[in-house]
């Protein structure tokens, strides 16, 4: 829900808006106590929904029920609550958006009841079953392995962001999306078997991810967001399957143990800062289809000692190679990548046109 045009109301230390059935979504509700619920009326108005982060980041807040009559959970509604231990929800609960409680790590109870038409609890794991999606994961849990149920089409956003102690994960057949953030922050993840159904993997989904050294990237992958290994410190390899088109800005920011990279023919950009920081980076061939490279794509590649930039290569984004100190560049004569290394002083080799 948008506030343009609409009137803003405040009450019991909430903002909210009149939907057109007369019930009220809270924007925003920041004078909460530490154990609290919220309100199922405001001004006399039932209250249907909540909406984006509008109890997002409240470092207080332990404690929280939602009350009968709430309907709908919009995005990131309690993300960031740092404290938050406990979440109650009602049964009239229908829509439920991404991210509710990303990055609320201390969270360890979630209760819904038993018959909830469109949530369920499996071990203590938060499921929306209308969608077949895994939305929470208890960051606090202590086993070092998780099987996601079969049946299981996606995962949400931030679904098992900062979970220490979490080390493999096995993923079902059939699973179509890892989302943003899903496992950002496990620090101590060292597997996760992606299955080949897997088609988009979201904004920094494996963020941060120290311990990870090896990732199979599915055959089915269609999608790679923002960010989505950047902070992989101990990632050595990745090989990008050929559906995927372009490696978006950050993909493997400061991976500062990658040390190869496998890329399709059908690559056709690579991102802002793709490869920044990846100091171990050596072994790397472009694709011949490959038509631009962002600013800071290969900052600070120091071991990149040749690369061959293709003839067709058109765009090439300032600083691109800067502070590639042991870099040569094999260019084509009368090419775009000629002029570029001329006109930012990089060294270069001629080849010919078919090499």
């Amino acid at each position: 829900m948008t506030e343009d045009r609409q009137t803003v109301f405040q009450a019991e230390g909430c903002r909210y808006v009149l939907l057109p059935d007369g019930t009220a979504e809270i924007l925003s509700c920041r004078a909460c106590a530490a154990d609290d619920d919220v309100p199922g009326v405001l001004d006399g108005h039932p209250v249907s929904a909540i909406g984006f982060e509008a109890y997002a980041g409240i470092s207080h807040l332990e404690s929280i029920t939602v009350p009968e009559g709430i309907t709908r959970l919009d995005r990131r509604a309690f993300a960031g609550c740092e404290a938050l231990t406990e979440v109650t929800l009602p049964r009239s609960l229908t829509e439920v958006g991404e991210g509710l409680f990303a990055g609320c790590e201390e969270l360890a109870v979630v209760t819904i009841p038993p018959d909830h038409p469109v949530l369920a609890l499996v071990d203590g794991v938060l499921f929306d079953r209308t969608n077949h999606r895994l939305l929470w994961y208890p960051a606090g849990r202590e086993d070092p392995a998780f099987t996601v149920p079969a049946g299981t089409l996606a995962l949400g956003e931030g679904a098992f962001r900062g979970c220490s102690s979490l080390r493999r994960v096995f993923l079902p057949e059939g699973l179509q999306t890892v989302g943003d953030l899903a496992f950002s922050g496990c620090l101590h993840l060292e597997e996760a078997v992606l299955p080949d159904s897997v088609t988009a993997i979201g904004q920094r989904a494996f963020m941060g991810c120290g311990d990870l050294q090896a990732i199979r990237l599915p055959a089915g992958l269609r999608s790679l967001d923002f960010g989505a290994f950047m902070h992989c410190t101990s990632l050595t390899h990745a090989a990008i399957p050929s559906g995927v088109s372009r490696l978006p800005w950050q993909c493997f920011y400061h991976c500062t143990a990658l040390r190869r990279v496998d890329l399709p023919e059908g690559l056709t950009e690579i991102g802002r800062e793709a490869f920044a920081l990846c100091r171990e980076l050596e072994h790397l061939s472009l694709p011949a289809g490959l038509r631009c490279i962002g600013p800071l794509a290969f900052f600070v590649c120091v071991r990149l000692s040749r690369l061959t930039l293709p003839a067709g290569l058109t765009q090439i984004g300032e600083d691109a190679f800067k502070n590639c100190h042991a870099l040569t560049l094999a260019v084509a004569e009368n090419s775009p990548a000629r002029q570029y290394c001329l006109e930012n002083g990089l060294p270069f080799v001629h080849i010919a046109l078919g090499g």
